[in-house]
């Protein structure tokens, strides 16, 4: 009887979550083994030390813009929202304000897609008057180099503003990591409500990022050397 309870507590011990983080050994480890992050399950992360990680974005306000009545206004309702979630979840809340380029992708490709298009009606057309279309081709594919040299020198940033909820996952197995996900999909509801709610006036919103957005910011803040 107590060889079974043995064997079933050893059993047990396999799902736990074990993972201490240990300090960094600059220069020897590499960002696998000084990262936390075990991995991505939807739209979230887990890590090594069994936390899911959401993320949430909170779009910014130019203070600058307002009075010294209404900053002090927007300081109170951020400071109301920050108490009335202040024990949401099990995990811990971690707010980031980083700057981070200015994503230019969607310019870059829009007219990459631009250059294609009318180099395919310029094969249309006879040879003797394909040349008609050379100048605007020149003009696009200058647009391209122009905006991607723009987002490789990094001289264009933002600030971005990042709410992390983290919720308890209680051991490995896949029960528990849907359980943690229903609740920290409860937290970020009811996060993301409280902030849309109070500080509505201020147009300031909260949206939770995807998987991929997830990923941008991780590969942003690893990769990005600017000041």
């Amino acid at each position: 009887m107590n060889v079974k309870k043995n064997s079933l507590q050893e059993k047990l011990k396999n799902y736990e979550f074990t993972y201490v983080p240990s300090p960094i050994k600059k220069g020897k480890d590499d960002i696998e083994a000084m990262s936390i992050i075990q991995g991505q399950y939807q739209d979230f992360i887990v890590t090594k030390t069994g936390y899911l990680l959401s993320m949430i974005e909170i779009s910014g306000l130019n203070l600058d813009l307002l009075n010294p009545e209404e900053q002090a206004d927007v300081f109170d309702d951020y400071n109301a929202f920050l108490i009335a979630t202040l024990n949401e979840g099990t995990g811990k809340q971690q707010y980031i304000d980083r700057t981070t380029t200015v994503n230019l992708n969607s310019y870059v490709l829009y007219w990459k897609k631009r250059y294609l298009t009318v180099k395919d009606q310029q094969n249309q057309l006879p040879k003797g008057e394909q040349a008609q279309l050379t100048p605007l081709l020149n003009l696009i594919a200058s647009y391209v180099h122009y905006y991607q040299e723009l987002m490789n020198s990094k001289d264009m940033t933002t600030k971005q503003h990042l709410l992390i909820l983290s919720q308890k996952i209680k051991d490995k197995t896949f029960t528990s990591l849907e359980f943690a996900k229903q609740e920290l999909n409860e937290q970020i509801r009811g996060i993301t409500k409280a902030l849309n709610d109070t500080l509505n006036e201020y147009d300031i919103h909260a949206n939770q990022l995807s998987g991929a957005e997830y990923k941008q910011v991780l590969q942003s803040m690893i990769n990005y050397t600017g000041d």
